[in-house]
């Protein structure tokens, strides 16, 4: 997950896609490689006995240990998710896109968000251009039921990156699930209509991989 601003909700979409992948079966690695370690300090909030579905870790070193780490990490993962740091610039953040299979770039639908999505967009097309490999897609993400919002959808098809087809809501169950250190998936009737979002991510995301299970 990579953005150029904080607040597009890279965290959210990483913890919540990590849960919906463990639902499937599949063994997942988070990779923190932000400076404020949501993902790390989400996960720690878990409720004794009640553990985060996924490995949250810090990338012990520099960025060009990424590799190493990503190859560590391989043994005991069939996903391995990269939450980026809010910068386009930031060293893990460049070296994330010499490593991954799939760039998935939040997008607020927001006018602001938009014009930062820019930049994204360049960086990834520039890495795209020598490594033909590295796929990426736009998610739409805390969206509003809003014409604005609705209106900026539409514009994000403007891009050259498709915009996957599936979109995460701005509901409360997504802030609740970081409270308590879960997913949305624990929440019961109050994170249902959240969950069932998660899933088609979880479906989208499998179909960009190539992942047919």
């Amino acid at each position: 997950m990579l953005s150029q601003k904080g607040g597009a909700g890279k965290s959210t979409l990483t913890m919540q896609l990590a849960g919906g992948l463990a639902r499937r079966g599949k063994r997942v690695v988070i990779i923190d490689l932000d400076p404020q370690e949501t993902a790390l300090r989400w996960a720690h909030a878990a409720a004794a006995g009640v553990p985060f579905p996924a490995t949250v870790s810090r990338l012990p070193g520099e960025p060009d240990a990424l590799p190493a780490a990503i190859k560590a990490a391989g043994r005991d993962a069939d996903v391995i998710l990269l939450d980026c740091p809010p910068s386009i610039e930031h060293a893990a953040t460049l070296a994330s896109l010499q490593v991954a299979d799939v760039a998935l770039v939040p997008v607020v639908p927001s006018p602001a968000d938009l014009w930062s999505t820019m930049g994204v967009e360049r960086l990834i097309l520039q890495v795209q251009a020598s490594r033909k490999g590295l796929k990426a897609a736009l998610v739409p993400n805390r969206v509003l039921r809003t014409n604005l919002a609705w209106d900026v959808l539409e514009v994000m098809r403007d891009f050259t990156l498709p915009v996957l087809g599936a979109a995460l809501s701005q509901r409360n169950a997504f802030a609740q699930s970081a409270v308590v250190g879960g997913t949305v998936y624990q929440l019961g009737r109050a994170g249902s209509e959240a969950a069932r979002e998660v899933d088609k991510l979880v479906v989208e995301v499998l179909k960009l991989t190539g992942d047919k299970t």
